[in-house]
Order: C-alpha cells, then sequence, then structure tokens
C-alpha cells in the first residue's frame, strides 16, 4: 500500500486495482477490538499506522481454518525487554 493523500485514514475506493479484483461483492473487514467482521462500503475510512492489519473477505465466503489464521495475525510477539514474563513462557 502507498502512503495517500488522506494518511493516517485509507479507504479501498483509493485502490483501484484491488477494486477491480474483488468486483462488486460485499466486503467485510474484522473489527479487531470486537473480534468479529463487520460489512462495509468500499468508501469507508479505515485508520491505519505502520502496524495495523486490515483483514477483508468476500461478505459470505467461509474461510478454511479462519481461526488459526487470526490467531496468528493477531498474536504478539514477546520482547525480553517490555515483557519478560510473557518472553520465559514461550521458551
Amino acid at each position: 500500500m502507498q502512503v495517500s493523500q488522506g494518511w493516517p485514514t485509507w479507504t479501498l475506493a483509493q485502490c483501484l486495482k484491488t477494486l477491480e479484483k474483488l468486483g462488486t461483492e460485499a466486503l467485510d473487514v474484522y473489527n479487531i477490538p470486537s473480534h468479529h467482521w463487520v460489512q462495509v462500503d468500499a468508501s469507508w475510512p479505515h485508520s491505519v499506522s505502520t502496524d495495523t492489519y486490515l483483514l477483508f473477505h468476500c461478505h459470505n465466503v467461509k474461510c478454511l481454518d479462519l481461526d488459526k489464521e487470526l490467531a496468528a495475525v493477531m498474536r504478539k510477539n514477546t520482547h525480553l525487554r517490555t515483557n519478560m514474563p510473557g518472553d520465559r513462557s514461550s521458551v
């Protein structure tokens, strides 16, 4: 993704090549804090940063092992300096 004029917000409508590939299907975006999928329009503004994940999928599409994939994306890396107990438990 390239930095756009509206940074730190981004809309899928700004990425025309992606919209062409996805077509006109309704899209869901994963709401990380509430852990559920929300249907959005391509013009919906998403707040982004350098460590942001935007997870999209087509509405009514079932993904194999989705929970496993989401867990891998949401897993926080442990670091000795900031998370001594987490670092020890991961060893």
